[in-house]
Parts: structure tokens; sequence; C-alpha cells
């Protein structure tokens, strides 16, 4: 985790999806193959696929139990395994949350407006991505938000409406190659903020939690009109979830907390979550966090860091572009019909998962705070 400035709040920009056609009389080899069953899957087929394959924390069972926790159970773990007819099968992450109908739930594939999706039981090829992809796009009363790390499957998905936005950072080349792409005005407002005395450090225990929510607390009282707020009980539960548990956070003179962020990590992908910053401590603070989340997750072995999307708001777009100018689409998707006359998926009533699953996931949740 670190700290930074807020992205997505919520669902944003749902619009809806179709299946993107061909030209006519073009057949590809892909037509063929096709989703033949589908039924419910258990939380450990989930997990286990998703610790071998998964595109990112978002894809995972991981995020849907921590809203299923924070909700009280409003929000229902309800995966599915999809089969092809070439015998090969997927894992689709599904949940289901309430709508404002009363006894009505939406199928989701990443609660909290997230990018989500499916994972293959063993890797899929394109073709069969493609054809699990179909077959969700033409489910009902389904939100799917497809991000730049499915990018395969925009050529598959079109959306209808507005299409969001996020940026990445791509760290193939380390954490120089990517600081290089860094524009000149973010490199210098680091350069401040460190001489101001701002440093990054890695959190190490609740106390650090509790002066994150704080600085959040103080970020929503600066907002006129916050897109959403989140309670105290979500970044509680954040902080009981299993991994390396550390995370850097900038501070400044006196140990005053500046900026935090939490950017959550699996596999060789990161993806920023949430952030707070307090804009009257030191100027920069922020460019600072990023320029050392950076190298920490460089060094941690991670290929693409994605500062997920902005919800539209132009000055947290303009801090991302400084950040390596990295924008790439992001599908979001809504539901087709009412949830009420066509439910999206088959009901999935997953077995509960076996004790102490998940307890050694490979996702690490960075929390990066000041002192």
């Amino acid at each position: 985790m670190a700290f930074a400035v807020l992205g997505d709040a919520g669902p944003v920009g749902l619009v809806t999806i179709a299946v993107r056609r061909r030209r006519a009389g073009a057949v590809g080899p892909d037509r063929a193959l096709r989703v033949v069953r589908a039924r419910a899957a258990t939380v450990d087929e989930w997990q286990d696929a998703h610790e071998a394959h998964g595109a990112s924390y978002f894809h995972g069972p991981a995020w849907a139990r921590l809203w299923e926790r924070s909700s009280g159970g409003a929000v229902r773990l309800e995966p599915l395994v999809v089969e092809l007819c070439d015998g090969s099968s997927a894992v689709v992450g599904a949940s289901s949350v309430p709508t404002r109908l009363p006894g009505v739930r939406q199928t989701t594939l990443s609660p909290e407006g997230c990018a989500g999706g499916f994972v293959g039981a063993v890797p899929l090829d394109a073709v069969q991505r493609a054809a699990v992809a179909r077959w969700l796009a033409g489910r009902r009363s389904l939100l799917w938000r497809i991000g730049a790390v499915d990018a395969d499957l925009h050529e598959v998905v079109a959306p209808v409406g507005r299409v969001e936005s996020t940026h990445l950072i791509d760290l193939a080349d380390g954490a120089e190659g990517a600081r290089s792409r860094f524009r000149s005005s973010a490199k210098r407002s680091a350069r401040r903020a460190a001489s101001a005395g701002v440093v990054v450090r890695r959190a190490t225990g609740a106390r650090d939690w509790e002066t994150y929510v704080r600085l959040y607390a103080d970020t929503v009282r600066r907002w006129d009109t916050p897109l959403g707020t989140y309670d105290e009980r979500v970044f509680e539960l954040l902080a009981d979830e299993p991994g390396d548990g550390v995370s850097p956070l900038p501070g400044g003179a006196r140990g005053r907390a500046c900026a935090g962020e939490i950017v959550l990590v699996h596999r060789d992908h990161a993806i920023s979550w949430h952030g707070a910053t307090d804009t009257s401590a030191v100027p920069g603070s922020f460019n600072l966090l990023e320029w050392e989340v950076v190298g920490d997750l460089a060094a941690d072995g991670v290929r693409v860091y994605d500062l997920n999307g902005s919800a539209g708001l132009e000055g947290v777009v303009a801090f991302k572009e400084s950040c390596g100018r990295g924008r790439r689409p992001c599908w979001p998707s809504r539901r087709r019909t009412p949830p009420s006359r066509s439910p999206a998926l088959p009901a999935a009533r997953p077995r509960r998962s076996r004790p102490g699953a998940g307890a050694s996931q490979p996702e690490r949740l960075r929390r990066r705070r000041l002192p």
C-alpha cells in the first residue's frame, strides 16, 4: 500500500457491452469454440486457479471476500466454472451484490467497480479466452469491467458509451527506466518533497493503518461532492489480509503524515486501489511517494504497475500522466436487461472453502505509510 490521490471510489462509467462482430464473410478458427457447460465453483477452485494463473489481485477471491466480510454477507461469492467444447475450462470470479430493488441481486466480476474477470484452470490461449469472453458478454444482468491487464479481450467485447481509462507504469526495464519517463515537473516535485524532509517507509502495524484512516478522513472532509467513501471497517480488514504486510508511506517534518496509497500486488502485477493526501503538508509528497513505490515494486519483480481509473477527474488524470503517460483503455460494462427479469449467470452456491484456504496467497498487500 502507498498513499496517493484517490482513484476509483466505486463503479464508474458503466455502459452496455456487446460482442464485436467480424466483417461480413470473415470466419475465424475461434468461431467453432464455445462454452458448453457452466457450473458452480468452490472458492478453493477459484483460489487455486488464481494462484497459478491470475492476472491481477482483483481477479481473485481475496478481493471479493473482503467485501463479503465488510458488507456483513450482502456481497456473496458465487464463482463459476465454464467448460469449452475442446475440454478447457476457466473459473469466472463472479459475486452478487444487492440492488436498489428489494430482493434483486446483480452479478459482478469484481466488487466496487474494479476490473476483474476470469482465470483459466490451466493457461488459456487467445482463442479460448475469446470464447469465454463472448459467452460472458452474452450474459444479462452482468457488471464486468475489463481492465488493461485483459486488453486482448477488448478485441472481443466492445463497449457502448464512455470508455474509462487507466494508466500503466511499465517496470519491465526496471525502476530507472520507469523513472526516466516521469515528466520533469513530477521529478522536480519529488525532489522538493525529499529536500523538505519527506521520507518513505513501509508500514509496520496497526498504528500505521490508523494513521492512514485519519489521513483519509481528512481527505474526504475536503471534498465538496465525494464520489463515494469507505467505512473504517474496510481498512481494518485490509490490515488483516495475509501477505508480507509491508506498505511504504511518505512522512514529512516531525513525522507528520503527508500522503499514502494502497497498492495490491499479485505475481508480477500491481494495482493502486486507494489513496489519501494532505495537501497542506508538504507539496510534492505524492510525487515522491510514487517515485519510491516504483523502485520498491521493481525490486520485487513487478513488471506492470497499474494506477487504476481516475473517475474522469482531470486533476487525477494529469497527475497520473506525469508519472509516465501510459494511458490505456478500460472497458466498462452494464447489465443489459433488468436483473429481476434475466439473471446473468447460473445460480452459484459454492461450498465453503477448506479451513485455512487462502492463508498462503501469493498476493502481497503492500501497505505503504508515513511515520
